[in-house]
C-alpha cells in the first residue's frame, strides 16, 4: 500500500481532511435524529419515513453525477458543504422550537440528502486527479479506513453526547463539521476537469439544458455495457434494501429486544464501524492474491450468516460481535468492487458512471426502509431474518459474476 506517499501529497491529505470532518458530523445528526425518531418517539414507521426520505434523493444520482463532470468539482463541493452547514443549522432551531410539522423536517433532510448525494459524486470523480493511478486502490483504502476510523471513534462517544447535549447540539456539531470540509477543499489547488473546459455559459440555458441532457444520455450508455454493473447490481438491490431496514430499525431492536438505551446503540454502531475499517485496511491485501468475486461472494456470504445469528442473538455481548463481525465482512468487500470500478472506467465518465451506480443502488434502500418500519409494527424479527436471506443471495451471485473474476493490481 503507499500510505506513506499518500500522505505525503498536501491536496490529498486536505481532501482527506475534509472527509473525515463532515463524516464525523453527519454521524452525530444520523445517530441522534434515528434514536430520537424509533425510541424518544416510539415510532418505527417513522424512523422508516426519516430513513426513505434521507435515502430517496440517491435516486437522482446520475443526474448529480452528470453535473459532477460538467463542472469544476472542487467548487461544487465546496458550495454544497456552505449550504449544507446552513440547512443543518435551520434544522437544529426547527427541533429546538419544536414546530408541529414534520414535513418541515422530513424536507429539510431531503435537500440535505440531496447536496449530499451532489458531494459524494463529485469527490468520487475528483479523487483520482489527486492521485496516480497506481495509487487508486489505496487512496480509497485510506480514505475507508480514516472515515470509518472517525464515525467509530463518533458512535462510541455519540451515544453519551446524544444522551447529555441531546440531538439539537448534535446537529449543530454537523453544522460545523462542513464549514471545516469546506475550508479544507478551498485550500486546494484548483484543478477543474477536462470537460468543465468546454463548458456552456451559463447565460445560454438552453445550450446548458441541452449539454446536460446529452451527458446523462451519454452515461446512461456507458453504464449499461459495464458489464460490472449490469450482471452485479440486479443482485445487489434486494440486499440494499434488507441493509436499509436493519440500519434504521437497529435503535429499535436494542431498546426492545436487548433492552439498551442511547449509550449502547452508539457503542454497537461504533464497533461495527471500527469492524468496517479493518476489513477497508485488509481488503487491499487480498486483491492481488484471489480474484474478486471470490472474495465478494465469500465476505458477502459470511457477512449474511453473521446478521443471521445476530437475529436470534439475546443478550448485548453475542450481539455486539456479531454487528462487528457483519461490518467486517462488509468492510472488506465494498473497497474491492468500487475500486475496480475507479480502475475499468475513464475518467471523462466516471462522475456519471458513479452516479448511475448510486441510483440503481439506492432505488431498494429507501423502498427498504420504509417497508421495514412498517413490518416492524408486527415482527421486527422477520425483518431482520429475511435481510439476512437476501444479503445471502446476493453474495451467491458475486460467486459467480464473470466481470468480478479478475484481480485488482496496483
Amino acid at each position: 500500500m503507499y500510505y506513506k506517499s499518500l500522505l505525503s501529497k498536501r491536496h490529498y491529505c486536505l481532501f482527506l481532511m475534509g472527509q473525515v470532518f463532515s463524516a464525523a458530523g453527519s454521524t452525530l445528526s444520523s445517530l441522534g435524529l434515528l434514536w430520537y425518531a424509533s425510541v424518544e418517539a416510539e415510532s418505527p414507521v417513522l424512523a422508516g419515513l426519516i430513513g426513505a426520505v434521507w435515502g430517496l434523493p440517491s435516486a437522482l444520482s446520475f443526474i448529480t453525477g452528470a453535473i459532477a463532470d460538467w463542472t469544476d468539482r472542487r467548487r461544487v463541493m465546496i458550495g454544497t458543504d456552505i449550504l449544507s452547514a446552513i440547512l443543518m443549522f435551520v434544522l437544529a432551531i426547527v427541533i429546538y422550537l419544536q414546530l408541529p410539522l414534520p414535513i418541515i423536517i422530513l424536507s429539510i433532510i431531503f435537500v440535505l440528502s440531496l447536496l449530499r448525494e451532489l458531494f459524494e459524486a463529485a469527490s468520487f470523480a475528483f479523487l483520482p486527479s489527486l492521485v496516480t493511478k497506481g495509487e487508486i486502490a489505496s487512496a480509497n483504502s485510506l480514505l475507508n479506513v480514516s472515515e470509518q476510523g472517525a464515525i467509530a471513534l463518533t458512535r462510541m462517544i455519540g451515544g453519551n453526547f446524544l444522551s447529555g447535549l441531546g440531538v439539537v447540539i448534535l446537529l449543530i456539531m454537523d453544522a460545523v463539521s462542513y464549514v471545516v470540509s469546506a475550508l479544507g477543499l478551498t485550500a486546494i489547488a484548483h484543478q477543474p476537469n477536462q470537460t468543465t473546459q468546454h463548458t456552456p455559459s451559463s447565460a445560454d440555458i438552453a445550450v446548458l439544458i441541452q449539454r446536460g441532457v446529452a451527458d446523462i444520455k451519454t452515461g446512461l450508455v456507458h453504464m449499461w455495457t459495464t458489464p460490472l454493473i449490469r450482471e452485479v447490481v440486479p443482485w445487489a438491490l434486494p440486499a440494499n434494501a434488507a441493509y436499509g431496514a436493519i440500519l434504521v430499525l437497529l435503535p429499535t431492536w436494542i431498546s426492545q429486544r436487548l433492552y439498551g438505551n442511547a449509550t449502547m446503540y452508539g457503542l454497537m454502531i461504533g464497533m461495527g464501524t471500527l469492524g468496517f475499517m479493518i476489513g477497508a485496511i485488509i481488503a487491499p491485501h487480498f486483491t492481488s492474491r484471489y480474484k474478486a468475486n471470490w472474495l465478494m461472494g465469500c465476505f458477502t456470504l459470511l457477512e449474511a450468516s453473521a446478521l443471521f445469528f445476530f437475529t436470534f442473538a439475546q443478550s448485548s455481548t453475542p450481539a455486539l460481535l456479531l454487528y462487528v463481525l457483519m461490518n467486517l465482512f462488509d468492510g472488506l468487500s465494498s473497497p474491492i468492487f468500487f475500486s475496480l470500478l475507479q480502475a475499468q472506467t475513464s475518467e471523462e465518465h466516471l462522475g456519471r458512471i458513479f452516479g448511475g451506480l448510486m441510483t440503481l443502488l439506492a432505488l431498494g434502500q429507501p423502498v427498504g426502509m420504509a417497508i421495514g418500519g412498517l413490518l416492524a409494527e408486527h415482527s421486527l424479527f422477520a425483518v431482520f431474518a429475511l435481510g439476512s436471506i437476501l444479503i445471502g443471495f446476493a453474495g451467491f451471485r458475486f460467486l459467480l459474476a464473470r466481470p468480478l473474476c479478475v484481480r485488482l493490481t496496483q
